[in-house]
C-alpha cells in the first residue's frame, strides 16, 4: 500500500509501494489561558504520500471509480455497525511527564483497540494494533518529517506519533483544556488508522493525488478524509460516554474544544473550519457509527 502520513486537526494521514511524502508542517496550537481564552489558534498541516504512478501515467476511469466507492460505499458503514464500547475510564495519568503521557496514551490505544476492533471484524476488513512513538520538536518518521502535532502514519502497519513536550506545556497552562484535546486528539488520530485498515485512506490520498488538479479540490479531498478522522473520533468518545464519563467540566470544555480545532486563518485549508470540526466531532458522538460519519455523501459547505 502506498502510505500516507496526516496530522491532527491542531486537536488533530497507503496503494502499491512503500515511499515518504514531502512535508507542509505548520505551527502547533496555543493552549488557551484558562480565564481568558475564547478561540484555541490552531494551523494544521498535512503531507502527502510519494509521486506513485497509477496505471502507467494516468488515472483511469475505474480506478478513479473505484477509489470514490471506497470512500463513499464502504463495507464499515454497511456492516460495521455501532462503534464498540470499551467501558473504559478517562485514564488517571497526568500529563506533565513522558511517562505520564505515554502511559496515558498506551492505555488510552487499548480502549480503542477495543471499542474498533469488532467494528472492523464484522465489516470483513482486517485489525491491526498501530505503534505509538513519541517525540520532542520534529522528528524524521517513515512518511517524512513531522513537527509540533500529532500524526498519524500508515507505515508498517500504522504509526501514531504523539508530541510529548507540546503537552507538556500545555498543561501546565490549562490542564483541563488539554485532557479534553489530547482525548479527541488521539481518537482522531486513530480514526485514520481505521481508514487505512478500511482502505478508505489509501483511496481518498489517490483522488486528492490523480482524480483533481486544483489545489482548492485537493484540499477539499483532504478536510473530507480530516474532518471523517474527527467524527470517528467523536464518535468512539460517544459510545463509551457513560464509562468515561463524557460529564460535567470535561464534557462543558470538551464541547469548546471541539469547535475551536481545525483551520487558523493564513494556513491551508486542509482540516476544515471550526465550525465543521465541531459538527462532525458532535455528530459522531451523537450517534456513534461509522455509517453517520461519510464525509463523502454530504455538500462542499459542510466540509469547508
Amino acid at each position: 500500500m502506498k502510505r500516507g502520513l496526516v496530522s491532527a486537526v491542531a486537536m488533530a494521514s497507503c496503494a502499491v509501494v512503500a515511499l515518504p511524502g514531502a512535508a507542509q508542517a505548520g505551527p502547533a496550537p496555543v493552549a488557551p489561558d484558562a480565564r481568558t481564552a475564547t478561540v484555541v489558534k490552531t494551523a494544521a498541516s498535512t503531507q502527502e504520500p510519494a509521486n506513485v504512478p497509477v496505471s502507467g501515467t494516468a488515472t483511469t476511469a475505474a480506478a478513479a471509480s473505484s477509489w470514490y466507492n471506497t470512500v463513499r460505499y464502504n463495507r464499515l458503514y454497511k456492516y460495521g455497525g455501532p462503534i464498540g464500547i470499551s467501558r473504559c475510564a478517562s485514564p488517571r495519568y497526568a500529563l506533565n511527564t513522558l511517562a505520564g503521557i505515554q502511559a496515558y496514551h498506551a492505555n488510552f490505544l487499548s480502549c480503542l483497540n477495543t471499542a474498533w476492533s469488532g467494528n472492523l471484524k464484522k465489516a470483513g476488513l482486517p485489525f491491526r494494533i498501530p505503534k505509538l512513538y513519541y517525540y520532542q520538536s520534529s522528528y524524521n518518521t517513515a512518511c517524512g518529517p513531522i513537527s509540533g502535532l500529532a500524526y498519524y502514519c500508515s507505515a508498517n502497519g500504522g504509526q501514531i506519533w504523539i508530541p510529548w513536550t507540546v503537552y507538556r506545556t500545555w498543561n501546565a497552562q490549562n490542564s483541563l483544556w488539554t485532557r479534553t484535546f489530547v482525548a479527541q486528539t488521539i481518537a482522531h488520530e486513530y480514526g485514520h488508522h481505521v481508514q487505512y485498515l478500511s482502505g478508505i485512506l489509501g483511496a481518498s490520498w489517490n483522488r486528492q493525488r490523480y482524480t483533481f488538479s486544483t489545489s482548492a479540490d485537493k484540499l477539499e479531498e483532504s478536510r473530507r478524509r480530516e474532518l471523517q478522522a474527527t467524527c470517528f473520533g467523536g464518535g468512539y468518545l460517544g459510545a463509551d460516554r457513560r464509562y468515561f464519563p463524557m460529564g460535567g467540566a470535561f464534557y462543558d470544555q470538551w464541547k469548546w474544544t471541539i469547535y475551536h480545532m481545525g483551520d487558523s486563518a493564513g494556513r491551508p485549508r486542509d482540516h476544515g473550519s471550526y465550525q465543521n470540526n465541531g459538527f462532525w466531532a458532535f455528530r459522531g458522538f451523537t450517534y456513534h457509527t461509522s455509517g453517520s460519519c461519510i464525509t463523502w455523501a454530504v455538500s462542499d459547505t459542510m466540509v469547508s
